[in-house]
């Protein structure tokens, strides 16, 4: 069996993984106050972490690539939910880079 998804909420660091990664290599890591982490997600696919979180119950993703078996890319990016944590600067900059990099095909 896989561990049950959990999702403690407390404030928490988004870091810096495959920084030699062209896309981690744009990315900024941040800071959230309390919110919503999830943890212990089921891996059913290649990827490749760009960036994660440690807390004490582990490290866990937050920006995740995959390749699909047809070359297609896409991005998982997990961290926020409250909108007075998702409205930070740094945030909303790796999200606009992140599409930037899907638009431009990598």
């Amino acid at each position: 069996g896989v561990a049950a998804s959990t999702h403690p909420v407390k404030p928490y660091d988004v870091r810096l993984c495959k920084v030699r990664h062209p896309l981690a290599e744009k990315l900024i890591p941040f800071s959230l106050g309390t919110d919503e982490i999830y943890t212990e997600l089921e891996q059913v696919s290649p990827a490749v972490i760009l960036m994660d979180t440690k807390i004490e119950e582990g490290v866990y993703p937050q920006c995740i690539e995959n390749v699909t078996p047809w070359g297609g890319t896409f991005l998982s990016f997990l961290p926020g939910h409250s909108p007075a944590e998702t409205s930070g600067k740094d945030l909303i900059a790796n999200v606009e880079t992140m599409i930037d990099y899907l638009l431009k095909g990598n």
